[in-house]
């Protein structure tokens, strides 16, 4: 395939054909330029002759009559005055046709258009004549003004696009590969450190408006409040005025981004006005800040940063350079700089040769028979014949775009195939890493990453993905690596601290003061863990706690000694409204008795007026510290709680309601009346209906306790009834019983008061802060009328108020007291007490730090410090160490008595055995009762009477029957009467 390139030519800028280049195209093996290579460059003519020692071997391979190769045509588009890139493009070609492991069938061929800056119009010509040559992808040019045309005639074309520009949107373009960071990774990289070094009024200096674009993606990012931004636009004439303003407007921070030929010019002007002192910061937007002698600016130690994308560390990027010096040493001379050095330009166009082949590989795959790729190549041939020169033989051929053209706008049918291979194949390759096998060859040998020079390459939808850039500053005579940025996660990590410091900053020793307070700092009890410091006093004292670890990391990373001595009052700082002095360690720090303060000291408002804080170490705020709420006490009637007082009465109600229904529809329904005897003949006549009032009561309780009864219902009224009533007892059962099962078996405690507005709306229980302490400051200056009125509680009340954090400590655990304190102390007391708690929520949200002197130059540097500690996690290492309690803990002990069942005592169903009591003594006394009244009656019953009665009466009517059954045999007249008679008195029936 053809692969073509459009430079930037010095003097002229048409068409350069070099057929004695290694790997240019020839007569025999290529299509030949249309204009004559008689006005080539100096530049164009020293890249010839250094490939040109070794074009035999390159022909040799193409025409290999052992094997079957494919030729690809790359094109070029160089501006002239990048012929450093273009020798990086060339060099890239000759190594991966050497290499016959990253394209093993195929030889790359290029073709290398010239044009200068400035010039769309011929830009967009020689990228057509390019494509109607049969480039298979365009390369370049690298100035963004003429690279969006040649974009445009590719994404017209579906020829793929490889850019090694400044890109300043944020969005891929169709067809375009850009391996330079975009604009918002570069605007990202730029934020983080401006965050880190804590920058708040920022120059941005500029040139040219189009890269004014991508600095704009600054002031789009999440920054501190605070900052202010100050875009100037200058030219080369203008440095010092420009300068000057600044200087004048006391902007000491400034991100640069002019081109790169005017650095020069630049760094010229900082010397001329003196702004190379200490306090000046210049950050410088190119990658190529190396490559520039700062030998002026090594003394007044004037700082100086900027990031890089070659990563010189690796071993394999230097071997890689070592090579390349070795293989020619014009290379040497032209395209590696001092210390073999290699532009960022260049290295990006060595990288994108690289890119295009592995894709290109990927593409070969995909393709499964090789004798319809020679068909399609040879009849692409036959039909352009007129205009093009095929290289096709028996053993070679030439792989070409088909019938792509900016005449008819005819686009490349496989173009879009190769871009989507371009574009994801090494995304694959990165994340499929198995090893790695060093070799001089740079990459792995297994084929499956690929590493460049700029680092991992990785695409999406054509903008370079996953970038890993260095933090360069200049010191120690000498650009350093101080940090690296990756825009995965778009964190700096600094790896060299001591790299912002000054010269004044090494080697001193300030003195820090401190109030003793576990486990922030506390006298030394153990020798094996300690920091020896050297107070004031004559003696040697030993101290220990979270400060000391946090204040000798930072001692490490900023390279100064300190000496740590108590306030004498014991006291952290507060201001007395009646003489308006401050005290305790704000005191120190006001008088300048010491440079530091450190301990559990507030960042508060008032304070931050007479003195200066650091960024927070710690956060927290003011918590409720409590005694243990005691176990709930144990009730005698406790099986009556799995249902709520109202429940129970709405049962009652219910079993009222349903057995006085049941006992009115039973009367009603008649087929509830029933024989009592019916054994005995010509009984029917007396009846009685089971559901009587009391029978009707004792069917409901008996089947709401589902126990068995000795009457069912016989109607379709009275049944339906009982299967309700059954369903509701079914529900209620169900639900008690697992109810009562959780209330009997749960441990349950209460607690008298469970928020702040609890506390503040009850006065049983008394409550305070520590005196003299940020905590009494929040509830006094409060205006919440919750906070107001406890504040108004406690002025009452000044008792409540504690002298040390260790006094409140005993005023809670003597009960009826809460102490309101710093989370972060209720947490280290609570998990070595467990008779203490915290209750509820945090009242407010608010920060530890160390305090300085107003304007001390120590502010910002230690904030840096503790920001780099919490990055890698050293902060929360030292929290642990001094938070967490060794061994078993009242968390884990909780724990242990939460896993099994508390077993039930008297107290939790003695009721049971009272009620069972209780319905013995009544039924004792109904049996007494009942016993009483039968003995007063002293009758037979009602229904017995009657039965009897009845009885005789019919004995006397069978008798009498008789009687006139004999006369009627005499008399039948007076038998027909009786019979009558006899019929009229059986009809009549008793019902009761």
């Amino acid at each position: 395939m053809t692969i073509s390139a459009i430079f930037h030519h010095p003097e002229n800028y048409d068409h350069v054909s070099s057929s004695n280049i290694i790997g240019s195209k020839t007569p025999s093996s290529s299509i030949q330029s249309s204009s004559s290579s008689l006005s080539s460059s100096s530049s164009s003519a020293a890249a010839n002759a250094i490939f040109q020692s070794q074009s035999s071997s390159v022909t040799a391979a193409i025409t290999n009559p052992n094997r079957q190769s494919l030729s690809s045509l790359l094109g070029h588009i160089n501006e002239n005055d990048e012929y450093e890139a273009e020798i990086a493009f060339r060099y890239a070609v000759k190594r991966i046709n050497k290499d016959r492991n990253i394209l093993p069938n195929t030889t790359l061929i290029y073709d290398i258009e010239y044009i200068s800056r400035d010039d769309s119009f011929h830009a967009a010509k020689k990228a057509c004549k390019l494509i109607h040559d049969g480039a298979v992808a365009i390369f370049g040019p690298s100035d963004d003004r003429i690279g969006v045309h040649v974009q445009s005639v590719c994404d017209t074309l579906d020829i793929p696009h490889l850019e090694t520009r400044k890109h300043n949107l944020n969005i891929g373009k169709e067809f375009s590969i850009n391996l330079h960071p975009g604009a918002f990774s570069v605007a990202q990289s730029i934020r983080v450190l401006i965050t880190f070094l804590n920058w708040t009024r920022i120059a941005v200096i500029y040139e040219d408006d189009i890269n004014l674009i991508g600095l704009q993606e600054l002031t789009t990012l999440p920054l501190a409040k605070n900052v202010q931004f100050f875009f100037r636009k200058t030219q080369q004439d203008s440095f010092r005025e420009t300068l000057m303003d600044l200087r004048d407007r006391e902007i000491y921070t400034m991100v640069v981004d002019i081109p790169h030929e005017h650095l020069p010019s630049f760094f010229t002007a900082i010397l001329q006005i003196q702004m190379n002192e200490n306090r000046y910061h210049y950050h410088f937007t190119t990658f190529d800040l190396e490559i520039f002698d700062l030998e002026d600016f090594m003394y007044n130690e004037v700082n100086i940063t900027a990031y890089r994308i070659v990563d010189y560390s690796n071993p394999m990027i230097r071997s890689m350079l070592k090579e390349m010096s070795k293989y020619h040493p014009d290379i040497a001379r032209q395209l590696l700089h001092q210390n073999h050095l290699i532009k960022a330009s260049s290295a990006m166009m060595f990288d994108s040769v690289y890119a295009f082949a592995r894709g290109l590989n990927q593409f070969f795959k995909s393709v499964h028979n090789l004798a319809e790729l020679h068909s399609a190549a040879t009849l692409t041939a036959t039909m352009n014949q007129s205009n093009r020169q095929s290289a096709s033989s028996s053993s070679s051929i030439t792989m070409l775009n088909s019938f792509a053209s900016c005449s008819n706008e005819t686009a490349w049918n496989n173009g879009l195939t190769l871009y989507n291979y371009i574009d994801s194949v090494l995304l694959i390759f990165f994340l499929s890493i198995r090893k790695l096998i060093f070799d001089f060859s740079f990459f792995t040998l297994d084929k499956l990453s690929f590493h460049g020079m700029t680092g991992p390459v990785m695409f999406k939808e054509g903008i370079r993905h996953n970038m890993r850039m260095e933090l360069l500053k200049l010191r120690n005579f000498r650009l350093e690596k101080v940090g690296e940025f990756f825009y995965s996660n778009s964190l700096l990590n600094i790896t060299n601290m001591d790299a912002f410091l000054t010269s004044k900053q090494r080697n001193v020793t300030l003195r820090v003061t401190t109030v003793k307070m576990e486990p922030y700092i506390r006298r030394m009890r153990s020798s094996n863990k300690s920091f020896e410091l050297k107070p004031l006093q004559m003696e040697t004292i030993r101290y220990e706690g979270y400060c000391i670890d946090l204040l000798s990391a930072i001692a490490k990373n900023l390279g100064f000694t300190y000496e740590l001595y108590e306030v004498e009052d014991g006291r952290f700082g507060a201001l007395d409204e009646q003489t308006g002095e401050w005290h305790g360690l704000v005191r120190e720090l006001i008088d300048k008795r010491a440079d530091l303060a450190i301990g559990p000291l507030t960042i508060s408002y008032a304070r931050e007026n007479v003195i200066d804080f650091t960024k927070p170490y710690m956060n927290l705020g003011i918590g409720i510290l409590f005694k243990m709420p005691t176990h709930a006490p144990t009730r005698l009637f406790s099986f009556m709680s799995p249902l709520a007082v109202d429940i129970w009465l709405y049962v009652v109600a219910a079993y009222v309601l349903v057995s006085s229904t049941l006992f009115i529809v039973a009367r009603f329904s008649p087929y509830e009346w029933i024989n009592p005897h019916p054994c005995i003949p010509d009984s029917e006549s007396i009846k009685i209906n089971q559901f009587n009032l009391a029978d009707s009561f004792w069917f409901t309780v008996v089947t709401l306790m589902k126990q068995g009864c000795d009457m069912n219902p016989k109607s379709m009224s009275t049944r339906i009834i009982g299967a309700i009533w059954w369903f509701f007892t079914l529900i209620l059962i169900s639900s008690y019983t697992a109810n009562l099962a959780a209330f009997l078996t749960v441990e349950r405690i209460t607690t008298p008061i469970e928020s702040v507005e609890d506390l503040a709306h009850q006065s049983k229980i008394r409550y305070g802060t520590l005196r003299n302490s940020s905590t009494m400051s929040f509830f006094r200056d409060s205006k919440f009328p919750i906070y107001q009125k406890m504040w108004q509680f406690m002025e009452k009340h000044p008792e409540n108020f504690a002298a040390s954090y260790e006094e409140g400590r005993k005023r809670v655990l003597m009960g009826d007291y809460a102490f309101l304190m710093e989370s972060t102390m209720i947490d280290y007391m609570v998990q070595r007490d467990c008779n203490l708690v915290q209750i509820g929520g945090l009242l407010d949200s608010k920060g530890y730090g160390i305090a300085t002197q107003m304007g001390s130059e120590w502010k910002d540097k230690i904030s840096l410090s503790i920001l780099g500690l919490q990055e890698n996690g050293e902060l929360q290492m030292i929290y642990d160490k001094w938070w967490k309690s060794p061994g078993l803990t009242c968390t884990d002990e909780l724990k242990n008595k939460d896993g099994k069942a508390n077993p039930l005592g008297l107290g939790n169903i003695g009721g049971v055995f009272v009620v069972l009591l209780l319905g013995l003594v009544a039924a004792m006394i109904s049996a007494f009762l009942e016993f009483m009244t039968q003995r007063s009656r002293q009758r037979t019953p009602f229904t017995s009477i009657i039965l009897d009665q009845h009885y005789h009466q019919h004995q006397h009517q069978q008798q009498q029957q008789q009687q006139q059954r004999k006369q009627s045999r005499n008399d039948p007249n007076q038998g027909d009467d009786a019979n009558i008679l006899n019929n009229s008195d059986s009809s009549q029936t008793h019902i009761y």
